[in-house]
C-alpha cells in the first residue's frame, strides 16, 4: 500500500496535480450553477407534503440505492472518462464535466422529496467529494488523450519521403553541402519525431482510477447517510 500511493502521488504530482485543480474549480462552478437553478425552481410546499409517506421507503432503500448507485454510476463514469483518452486528438474526457450537473439534479430530485436542509447539507458535501474524483479522472484522461495523440503521430511517419528524393537528386548533381544541410535538417527532425515515440503509463492510470474510484465512493456514501 505504501509503494502503491508513493508511486500514485509521484505520477499525480508531476503530471495532473495543477491540471486537476483548475478543474476540479470548474467543475464545482458548474455544479453549483445547476444546483442553485434546480432548487431555486422546485415547488417547496409540495415537497413537505410528499415528505411523511417518502421516508419511511427512502430508509428502507437507502443500501441498495448506495450500491446502485456505486455500480451503475459512479464505477462506470470513472473508468469511462480515464479511459475515453485512448482516443488521439479528441479529448472525450471533457464529458466528465456532466458528472456536475448529474449530481446537481441528484441532490435536486431528492429535495423534492425530503426538503430537510441536513439532508441537502450531507448530499451536497458527498456531491464536492465526488467531483473531486471526477475531475481526477477528467485531467487524467486528458494526460492519457495527449499520450495517445502522440504516439499516433509517431506511428504516422512516412516510408520514402521528400528527404529521400531530395538526398537522390543531390546525389545525381554530386552536391555534397546541400546534402549536408539536408541530412542536419533530417536529424533535427528525427530528433523532434523521437519525443512522440512515449510509453503509456497502464499502471499509473489504473493507480489514478483507484483512488478515484474510493474517493468517489466515500461521496456517494456521504449523500446517502
Amino acid at each position: 500500500m505504501t509503494s502503491f500511493f508513493n508511486e500514485f502521488f509521484d505520477f499525480y504530482n508531476t503530471n495532473l496535480k495543477k491540471k486537476h485543480i483548475i478543474v476540479y474549480v470548474i467543475s464545482l462552478v458548474i455544479f453549483f450553477l445547476f444546483l442553485a437553478v434546480f432548487i431555486s425552481s422546485i415547488d417547496v410546499t409540495n415537497s413537505i407534503e410528499r415528505l411523511a409517506e417518502s421516508s419511511t421507503q427512502a430508509q428502507v432503500s437507502t443500501i441498495k440505492d448506495i450500491l446502485s448507485t456505486i455500480f451503475k454510476q459512479t464505477l462506470p463514469a470513472i473508468f469511462l472518462v480515464i479511459f475515453a483518452g485512448i482516443t488521439p486528438f479528441v479529448y472525450l474526457s471533457f464529458i466528465g464535466f456532466g458528472y456536475s450537473y448529474v449530481l446537481a439534479l441528484d441532490i435536486a430530485n431528492a429535495f423534492v422529496i425530503n426538503p430537510h436542509t441536513y439532508n441537502v447539507i450531507l448530499m451536497t458535501i458527498g456531491g464536492i467529494i465526488q467531483i473531486f474524483a471526477i475531475s481526477l479522472a477528467i485531467v487524467t484522461g486528458f494526460y492519457y488523450c495527449g499520450l495517445s495523440t502522440k504516439k499516433f503521430r509517431y506511428s504516422q511517419r512516412s516510408g520514402f519521403g521528400l528527404y529521400d528524393f531530395k538526398k537522390q537528386v543531390y546525389s545525381l548533381k554530386n552536391q555534397k553541402e546541400k546534402i549536408e544541410k539536408l541530412d542536419e535538417a533530417k536529424r533535427k527532425k528525427d530528433e523532434k519525431t523521437e519525443k512522440l515515440n512515449v510509453k503509456i503509463p497502464y499502471m499509473s492510470l489504473f493507480q489514478v482510477f483507484v483512488v478515484a474510484f474510493v474517493i468517489a465512493v466515500i461521496g456517494t456514501i456521504i449523500s446517502a447517510i
